[in-house]
């Protein structure tokens, strides 16, 4: 079946034509937008998209361009078209040709519900240059080769700009609201069509404008007459003379800027005016291809979806968890609520999630959705809490019957057999408990980032402990699972099969941490720690290109949860994993005056890459040589970058014995050699380093697990 895009609009309008719940967010960049537009603008065909007919409320949905709900409920017929595939497609041609603020309201605060990447007011540069592809120069309209439907997409890429739509900038005149003298008068003096203004233009704003530009370049022609080229003249006249015949007494004599010249010079303008009009109408009423699927059909709209999406980005769990959600009609998106949830409970230290979503990594700073790994944590934990809220107790001879039984839970295909009102209903308690346990990771175990967190599927034993606040004030409990994590860690308890470890230990640190069980299911992995052959002894760790990164991100974090002192100067700052998680700011003095400057960590050489360095190789060089023995994790630590910078090239010797003596004990370094440049010096200075960090580990993993 074929619709043009005015007919699109006004299914959309109506609230006939929508999108199902489970299509993702929008996602294309403003490039990828412009680039559909241009090839648009010029009428070449983009591909065939999917509809499929069908009812209201056989699944939630929402507008085209929105991320939540925008009236559907208003629509006055039953009657449903969900597209299904060419969502990213026609909300940006909705959003390019029609104005999604046109309606009453408070802009600004629809912009929040606006999908992010669709914050943009596209417009049509009408500026003449060399190629004067709509013909602006001398106000004939292109025809035939030159016409703009024979032009390449690129061309009109150049000409289309774009403004964006933020709080900050709701006083300009191209925001909704902005004085309409103010919108005409920069229109025109910039020679820019609004594009979202051709649908359903009303008031014949596309019209007005179009003829105030083409009457100011004819001023611009009129007023520069006498200094314009021969040939330039000669063709104005050629032009002018196929508008009214009156023009060919200018042939021969030099026109009079009198009423007929005015007359006939004007009639040009209104010309190229209506014909640009026309086009454009014409764009707007070019037909678009839709494959058509029955109601019958609706049961494998999903299954229809998915199919579609894996030549591209196939279909998440997530997204169809979502969709399954949508079914129980009491709730708002599962979408809508996850977020609401996670920004409601997250953010200071009277809440479950004591940071910032976005530097933490559960949120992408940049489309402000949910990371994979997070979404991942969520539907794993969501399965668990639905299916086996309370955990048996469990011994030796039993745990692979336990095991099997949750890792079972883990799967897609349980997950997506999740009841739709039990989504809803645990979401909240789900959501609450994974952010404790970054919370406690961030905290307790010096996570910067979740991304940092090597073995993620470790973060959902100790959520599911989580699910009881009461365990925040129980220092024994918190205690046994940071003797866990640590274990883990730094063991290899995790190397192979991860799915099915999680599963044993969900399983077996319930039953160690909330039972408070006599029995250490993790003593024997203890004696492993820091010691396992080929991936966490000390022979390993001298070898930068064998350690695995579990282990280096682990001893980087075990010395920042500790909370070290700094490196900068006399200064005795605490660093805290949970100070990074929050953007907190730190007080320097600089020429006399006290700055506000952000807490930075960056890893730091302890004995500087420049003592091995040599004519024939440079820092940057040797910072990515993986065999190097100052790249091992031993010999790195977190500083501030202000300390980074304030050392910068000082040798160990030097700028190690200026430090605050708590610097010293706290980031583990030993007593220093005179000399770091022979490498049998560096061996023992690393060895010292590891032996220091073991031994405190060791007896804070005893303390841990008394």
């Amino acid at each position: 079946m074929e619709m043009t895009l005015n007919d699109i609009l006004s299914e959309d309008e109506k609230g006939i034509l929508v999108l199902p719940d489970f299509q993702r967010e929008f996602v294309w960049k403003a490039a990828d937008q412009k680039s559909l537009i241009a090839a648009f603008l010029v009428q070449i065909p983009i591909n065939s998209m999917l509809l499929l007919e069908g009812n209201r409320d056989d699944f939630a949905e929402k507008r085209m361009c929105w991320r939540t709900n925008q009236n559907t409920e208003s629509a006055k017929t039953d009657v449903r078209r969900y597209l299904l595939d060419g969502q990213q497609r026609l909300s940006t041609l909705k959003n390019a040709f029609s104005d999604l603020f046109r309606d009453e309201g408070d802009w600004m605060d629809q912009l929040k519900s606006l999908e992010s990447r669709l914050n943009l007011r596209w417009f049509l540069d009408f500026t003449p240059d060399e190629e004067d592809v709509f013909g602006l120069r001398t106000l004939r309209f292109p025809e035939g080769d030159r016409a703009i439907n024979k032009l390449e997409p690129s061309v009109i890429e150049s000409r289309l700009k774009s403004f964006s739509l933020y709080k900050k900038n709701a006083n300009e005149w191209y925001a909704p609201g902005a004085p309409k003298d103010d919108f005409f008068r920069q229109t025109a003096a910039q020679k820019l069509l609004p594009l979202y203004q051709l649908y359903r233009d009303e008031k014949h704003v596309t019209t007005d404008i179009l003829t105030e530009i083409a009457m100011e370049r004819m001023n611009e022609i009129r007023a520069g007459w006498e200094n314009m080229p021969a040939d330039f003249k000669e063709e104005m006249l050629g032009i002018l003379c196929e508008i009214d015949s009156a023009a060919e007494k200018w042939k021969t004599q030099t026109p009079q800027m009198d009423m007929v010249w005015m007359k006939c010079s004007n009639k040009l303008a209104i010309t190229w005016s209506s014909s640009m009009q026309s086009y454009l109408t014409e764009v707007l009423n070019q037909e678009l291809t839709f494959i058509k699927l029955e109601k019958d059909e609706i049961n494998r709209a999903i299954v229809i979806f998915e199919n579609l999406n894996n030549s591209g980005t196939a279909l998440s769990t997530y997204d169809l968890v979502v969709a399954r959600a949508a079914k129980c009609g009491e709730y708002p998106s599962l979408t809508e609520r996850v977020m609401k949830m996670m920004e409601e409970n997250a953010g200071s230290e009277d809440k479950d999630g004591k940071f910032s979503l976005e530097k933490i990594g559960i949120l992408d700073p940049n489309s402000h959705r949910m990371t994979a790994t997070f979404q991942k944590w969520y539907l794993d934990l969501l399965a668990l809490c639905i299916e086996m809220p309370e955990m048996k107790e469990i011994k030796k001879e039993n745990i692979r019957e336990v095991e099997n039984e949750i890792s079972v839970l883990f799967k897609r295909g349980s997950i997506l057999n999740l009841g739709s009102k039990a989504i809803h209903e645990k979401s909240e308690l789900v959501i609450r408990s994974l952010l404790r346990a970054v919370t406690f990771l961030n905290q307790r175990c010096g996570l910067l980032r979740i991304d940092q967190l090597s073995y993620k599927l470790m973060v959902l034993p100790i959520a599911y402990l989580m699910r009881d606040e009461n365990i925040l004030q129980d220092k024994k409990k918190l205690d046994r699972m940071e003797y866990w994590y640590w274990v883990s860690i730094f063991s290899g308890r995790y190397i192979t099969n991860q799915n099915r470890r999680c599963a044993e230990d969900t399983a077996w640190l319930y039953q160690y941490v909330e039972r408070q069980s006599d029995f250490n299911p993790f003593a024997d992995d203890a004696h492993d720690v820091l010691a396992r052959k080929k991936y966490s002894d000390f022979a390993t760790l001298l070898h930068p290109e064998a350690v695995n990164p579990v282990v280096s991100n682990g001893l980087f974090a075990y010395v920042l949860s500790k909370h070290p002192h700094d490196f900068y100067r006399d200064k005795t700052i605490e660093l805290r994993a949970e100070r990074i998680a929050n953007n907190e700011e730190i007080f320097v003095e600089a020429s006399g005056k006290t700055l506000n400057v952000p807490l930075k960590l960056e890893l730091h050489h302890i004995i500087p890459l420049g003592t091995s360095k040599t004519m024939k190789n440079v820092t940057s060089d040797l910072r990515k040589d993986k065999q190097n023995l100052l790249n091992s994790p031993l010999n790195l630590t977190y500083i501030s970058s202000l300390a980074n910078k304030f050392i910068g090239a000082q040798s160990p010797q030097v700028y190690l014995d200026n430090l605050y003596a708590g610097s010293i004990t706290d980031h583990f370094i030993p007593e220093r050699p005179k000399d770091f440049k022979v490498e049998a010096d560096q061996k023992k200075f690393l060895g010292d380093r590891y032996h220091l960090i073991l031994q405190d580990l060791q007896q804070h993993l005893q303390e841990l697990c008394q």
